[in-house]
């Protein structure tokens, strides 16, 4: 299935953060899938997709002179940061009912929040 990556098909840290961060959030059914893109990460709010270049920076020996206490941070980043944007705009979709919570969710990605 999509939402468990394996060691085999990711990166063993990024499989890691992703189901830590799954359950951090309370969002177990995510799915996450390496895409074929060359840039970035995104979501279609109900996927979550990292692109091949988002993917390299989760492979820990590619971590050159990293002291080894931030090598971990790649991984959470790239996938806390799209399972975060889904939670946010979730949450904000639900707190401005009436068809007024997509325009925040505009305003708030305008100026960087999101």
């Amino acid at each position: 299935a999509l939402d468990e990556l394996d060691e085999g098909s990711a990166p063993p840290n990024m499989v890691i953060a992703f189901k830590q961060l799954r359950q951090l959030y309370g969002e177990p059914l995510i799915p996450l899938k390496i895409g074929t893109s060359e840039h970035g990460a995104h979501t279609d709010m109900k996927t979550i997709e990292v692109g091949l270049d988002q993917m390299m920076l989760t492979i820990l020996p590619n971590h050159h002179k990293v002291p080894k206490v931030y090598q971990d941070s790649a991984a959470f980043f790239v996938v806390g940061h799209e399972i975060g944007q889904m939670v946010c705009v979730n949450c904000l979709l639900n707190i401005c009912k009436g068809g007024s919570g997509l325009m925040w969710f505009r305003i708030l990605s305008l100026i960087g929040l999101l």
